[in-house]
């Protein structure tokens, strides 16, 4: 499933650098909240070391003149939806365990004082928008054999 090379090319490049500078801008705003938070949850750890070396990855794979594996890319992606739903969940978790007993008012104050929840639905997101990018891509047929298309030449060779 999609054991070849491929090289990307300039629109594939762009949104990869976008992917990679969310995460990059994403990681800025939530490290220091994790810090400053206390590591309580060994969870916490996830996204402030994920997220560099995802965004890493990403301009390595961008700014490489070689072809490279989908497999890189695909694995990339995949990591930023678990982590966007494994961080989606327990931002939840932490944030409905707190509301309990509070009067509807309260709920939108103490909301902005707990986990947000769209922080980890970003992360989510980028990667999303990473997977549905390399099956629209020109090496579809790499990362997607099953959706490959044949060109029209091919086609009426066939009959």
């Amino acid at each position: 499933m999609g054991g070849g090379k491929m090289m990307l090319n300039d629109s594939d490049r762009a949104v990869t650098r976008f992917i990679a500078f969310g995460f990059a801008a994403l990681w800025l705003a939530m490290a220091p909240s994790h810090l400053s938070a206390g590591m309580h949850h060994p969870a916490m750890w996830l996204p402030i070391v994920a997220l560099p070396v995802a965004c890493l990855a990403l301009l390595r794979v961008n700014a490489s003149t070689f072809s490279t594996s989908p497999s890189v890319l695909r694995s990339v992606y995949c990591l930023a939806i678990v982590l966007g739903i494994l961080g989606t969940g327990l931002h939840l978790y932490s944030t409905v365990s707190k509301l309990s007993g509070a009067v509807p008012w309260a709920v939108l104050i103490r909301l902005m004082h707990y986990p947000p929840v769209y922080a980890p639905v970003a992360i989510l997101a980028l990667g999303v928008l990473g997977l549905l990018t390399m099956r629209e891509t020109a090496f579809a047929d790499l990362a997607w054999p099953h959706t490959a298309v044949t060109s029209t030449s091919e086609a009426s060779n066939e009959v």
